[in-house]
This record gives structure tokens, sequence and C-alpha cells, in this order.
């Protein structure tokens, strides 16, 4: 086997998914469906069985992928000191995932942090993903994931940066006379509290939802809402408030308990 043939079998184990590892690899779809041809022609094995709209591997293939992943890695390991990154030349496009949170707060200085130390470099930032099996899968296809401490993360880590959150718990407008938001389609009212507290501090203003997930709870932050000033700010401010609340529990409406109604009923309303 020559060792193009050996990173496309390493590709298709890790991503079991044609097109992700042509990405990995640089390669068309065709091309990798070729070198997957060729690969269960060696073997005289499927390796990637198609189940659904997906692919599964194969007993072999689960077999060779721990194996084909140390042979490549014991390679790059032997190859890695001839090609040594340089900043000044390099056109590499580095991927990157991390909580929309890390994003807030490291975008803009990352991106200016090239600019001026490697200006031929770019950077794909994209969200990590909440299932364990493609967060495996985007661990794989990524040069770096910045998220929380706490997560069992293999390979290197080290701390990025620290910040102190405190958290502002307001309760839903009960009384009426909040701030007027729309949430989805309807008109409500929510306390305009947190967007003033923040203003008024000077501390940044970060929506945040919990739902459970098969690993456990899972606690999302949105992003930086900015302070703007006047009434029409404070509206402005609660109402990215209401729609990243809206956002999120529709993506999980089965963790939103509520105690009491929170939208008028038909007979409230006329």
């Amino acid at each position: 086997m020559d060792a193009n043939l050996l990173l496309a079998l390493h590709a298709l184990l890790e991503e079991r998914n044609l097109t992700h590892a042509g990405e990995r690899l640089t390669m068309s779809q065709p091309a990798m469906s070729g070198a997957l041809a060729r690969l269960r022609k060696h073997f005289d094995d499927e390796l990637l069985v198609r189940t659904g709209r997906g692919f599964e591997l194969s007993p072999l293939a689960a077999e060779l992928r721990p194996h084909v992943a140390g042979a490549v890695e014991a390679a790059e390991a032997l190859l890695g000191n001839q090609r040594e990154f340089d900043p000044t030349s390099s056109t590499k496009r580095f991927a990157v995932s991390m909580s929309e949170y890390a994003m807030t707060v490291l975008a803009e200085p990352l991106t200016l942090l090239l600019g001026e130390q490697a200006p031929g470099c770019s950077v794909a930032l994209d969200p990590i993903v909440d299932d364990r099996d493609r967060f495996e899968s985007q661990l794989m296809r990524r040069d770096l994931i910045i998220g929380p401490r706490g997560f069992d993360f293999p390979g290197r880590m080290q701390p990025v940066f620290t910040d102190e959150l405190v958290c502002l718990v307001a309760d839903r407008d009960l009384s009426g006379t909040g701030v007027p938001v729309r949430w989805g389609d309807h008109p409500v009212t929510m306390p305009g509290g947190p967007a003033l507290v923040a203003r008024r501090s000077g501390a940044a203003l970060i929506p945040a939802v919990c739902a459970f997930t098969t690993t456990g709870m899972r606690i999302t932050f949105g992003a930086v809402v900015e302070p703007r000033p006047g009434r029409e700010g404070l509206q402005a401010m609660t109402q990215e408030v209401a729609t990243f609340f809206a956002r999120q529990i529709g993506l999980h409406p089965e963790d939103w308990h509520m105690l009491q109604p929170f939208f008028p009923t038909r007979a409230e309303t006329g």
C-alpha cells in the first residue's frame, strides 16, 4: 500500500464520511471514492458499511483503526522536523472550534495577531458541537479546540484565558411593566434589570440557558450583548436576550419548565 492510500484510509476510518475525509485531505469526493474502492480491494473488505444516511466501520475497519492511527502518527513524528512552520511565508488555513462566548472574546484579537505575525494565514471558526459522536469527528478535523476546563479533551492542553462570570437571575415580568420585546411571533415584556445592571456597571451581559443532554446538563452561552444608551438601547439589549432565549428554547422545548403561563391566554386577550 502506498503512503497516499494510508492517509486516505486514516481519514476514512476517522471521519466515516467520504466528503469529510476528502476535505481533510483536500481531495475531491470522486477521488476519495476511488481511494476507498482500492482500499476495499486491497483488504477484501467493505471497511465502511452504509447504515441509513451514514457509514459505520466494519469489524475489520474497527480493528485496523488504532493501528493505522499509530502508523500515521509515527510517520508525522518522523517527518515533523523537515516541515517546520514559518508564519511569515505560510498560507495555511487553521480550523478552530470554540464556544460562542469564546468567539466573542478571541475572534478579534486572534485575527489581528494573524495579520501581524502570519499575514498569509487565515482561520475558520465554528462552534463546538454538543453531540459526543460528532465531537470526536470534529476533534480530529480541527487544528485547535478552545473550551471550558473540565472537558476530557485528548492531546496537549494549556489555558488560553480566564474570566469571571456573575449570574443575574430575573424572573418573568409578571407585572407587565417591563421592557416590551418580541418572543418569536409573540409581543411580551421582559425584565430590564440584567441589561440595566450591565450598562451601569460596565460588565458584559451574556445570556445563558441550561439544557439536559444524554451526557448531563449543558450550559450554552450567547454572544456578548453590547451596551446601548437610552430607553431604546435598553429595549434593544433586552431584545437580543429574548431572541437568544427563544432560539435556544426552540432547540430544547422539553426542558422549558414553567410554573406559570408566560403568554396571555385567549380568554385574557379577548
